[in-house]
């Protein structure tokens, strides 16, 4: 028989639990997620054999052996978004921006869904040895073919690299494609370590239908115009987060020393370090610092807490946005000062109060400075 929406709904297959509606989490040996949804089959998910379903491929990195931006190509990217489209309503209008919106949340959901799932399974494999002098890098595949990188790290092996970790995201490729990079300072590393246990830090490059669907939010929690240049993104967003031993996120805010990101092969002038803001629904800037590398020409920008991250062209904060679209901006053009030499507006009556006020005010200097 079919189920209807009132019937109770047994927990899927490789799953413990009664019913849906009472929460089914995923059988030992399994990875994944279950939960309830209002139509049929009344639930969205899955759980995965953990040993078959995700591909490992396990690296360690030593201060010898860590591959710095340097070596990484430094053309421009041809990494590209598909066509922002989440919704059938009209741009602009509160059904448009809710599921924009809701697309972006959905998006941010299943990248950290994966990365949670990844760290699990990493963590059982851990070289404690390894970590002593530097970082155990785990590339992964999920099931759904999201590509991550997990890097199990401690304070030790910090110490032992110089007082920080570099962890590439991608591993060395022949053509020096770019691949984005974190470099964790071992005080960062000892603030997120309880009692030097290691700490498992998950990177992944978003797709591009997520990037897009973050953009899209992005354009509408701002109501940007129609014939408004659209903000582009130079590289996929980056999204990072950080697990205990036990595979348990933990808050990454207000770290004593910043965390540095690489992020896009090539900086350019108009380029923003953003992350998004998940209670905005946008991206943000608050507490990152674009870093100005002499030794590279990369993207890069430091921050003292994680999310995900962009480098936007073409972003713009409200205040800046407010300056350009005012007279403000135009006042200091040349064009526009040349005309101030152009006509008789300086015979007008509103002139001539000008002129007295400034003369008012140069004699009243003079006669301060002859009484001091």
């Amino acid at each position: 028989d079919t189920a209807s929406c009132c019937d109770p709904v047994q927990c899927p297959p490789n799953s413990t639990g009664d019913f849906i509606h009472s929460g089914c989490n995923c059988s030992d040996g399994y990875l994944g997620a279950v939960s309830a949804t209002g139509s049929a089959p009344y639930y969205e998910g899955e759980c995965y054999a953990r040993s078959t379903t995700l591909t490992l491929t396990v690296t360690y990195t030593t201060a010898t052996s860590t591959r710095t931006s340097t070596t990484r190509s430094t053309t421009t990217s041809s990494w590209t978004s598909t066509s922002r489209t989440t919704s059938t309503a009209l741009p602009g209008s509160d059904k448009a921006k809710e599921a924009a919106q809701a697309a972006a949340a959905e998006a941010v959901e299943a990248v950290e869904a994966a990365q949670a799932a990844a760290t699990a399974s990493v963590l059982q494999q851990v070289n404690q040895t390894a970590l002593k002098e530097g970082a155990q890098v785990t590339e992964v595949v999920s099931p759904t073919g999201q590509k991550m990188t997990v890097a199990v790290m401690s304070a030790e092996g910090a110490a032992a690299n110089g007082g920080a970790l570099s962890i590439s995201t991608g591993p060395a490729k022949a053509d020096g494609s770019f691949a984005p990079a974190i470099k964790m300072p071992l005080a960062a590393l000892s603030a997120l370590s309880a009692g030097g246990a290691p700490v498992a830090l998950a990177a992944a490059s978003m797709d591009a239908d997520a990037a897009a669907a973050l953009m899209n939010s992005a354009e509408a929690a701002q109501d940007a115009p129609a014939d408004k240049p659209r903000p582009t993104l130079a590289a996929a967003p980056l999204s990072l987060s950080v697990y205990d031993d036990q595979g348990n996120p933990l808050p990454v805010q207000n770290l004593p020393e910043p965390i540095v990101l690489t992020i896009a092969p090539v900086a350019f002038d108009n380029m923003s370090c953003v992350f998004w803001n998940e209670t905005l629904k946008t991206w943000d800037d608050s507490g990152l610092v674009r870093v100005n590398d002499p030794n590279s020409t990369e993207f890069k920008c430091s921050t003292t807490h994680l999310s995900i991250f962009a480098a936007v062209s073409g972003w713009l904060k409200e205040a800046e946005a407010a300056y350009v679209c005012s007279n403000a901006a135009g006042m200091f053009k040349v064009e526009n000062a040349r005309k101030v030499l152009v006509g008789n507006w300086w015979k007008t009556d509103p002139a001539i109060m000008v002129w007295v006020s400034f003369g008012v005010f140069l004699l009243s200097v003079i006669l301060a400075l002859l009484l001091d």
